[in-house]
């Protein structure tokens, strides 16, 4: 949530050098407004996982999922997409648990 937050302030880093030059050709959205838009939906995620982890793992998988994606597409960003790579699985394995000691 933390990240999402920094998104409209950009003090932790400079997020918009992470979105895919490939996706701002195919949607014609700016990489400063796709960071905007993006805010407030990992903050969605975030509140969903704290309160009901079930649903909120679903959404933080498809989530992490398209970052990779993102990240994948991006020159010089393979790192990143390992690491949400790692991330997405994360999710995967809190799903799992949330169905378990429900």
């Amino acid at each position: 949530m933390i990240a999402g937050f920094d998104k409209f302030f950009h003090l932790i880093t400079n997020w918009d050098i992470y979105v895919s030059p490939l996706f701002m050709q195919l949607t014609h959205i700016p990489a400063r407004e796709t960071t905007y838009l993006w805010a407030p939906l990992e903050l969605a995620v975030g509140l969903m996982v704290a309160l009901k982890p079930r649903i909120g793992s679903f959404a933080a998988t498809l989530m992490l999922a398209a970052v990779t994606f993102n990240s994948l597409i991006t020159p010089g960003h393979l790192h990143l997409a390992m690491l949400d790579f790692c991330l997405c699985m994360d999710a995967v394995i809190l799903s799992i648990l949330s169905r378990k000691y429900e």
